[in-house]
C-alpha cells in the first residue's frame, strides 16, 4: 500500500505483515527522491 500527499507525493509505504516477511531492524531504500532517514531499533 502507499500513501501519497494532496501533492501527489508518496507519504508512506505500507506492508501487511512486514516483521513477518523482511527483516525491520535495517531497510534501505534507494532511488526515492527524498531526504534520507535513518532509523535505529
Amino acid at each position: 500500500m502507499v500513501d501519497f500527499d494532496a501533492d501527489g507525493s508518496i507519504s508512506g509505504i505500507d506492508i501487511d505483515n512486514a516483521s513477518a516477511k523482511i527483516d525491520l531492524r535495517e531497510i534501505v531504500l534507494s532511488k526515492i527522491p527524498a531526504d534520507v532517514e535513518t532509523l535505529t531499533v
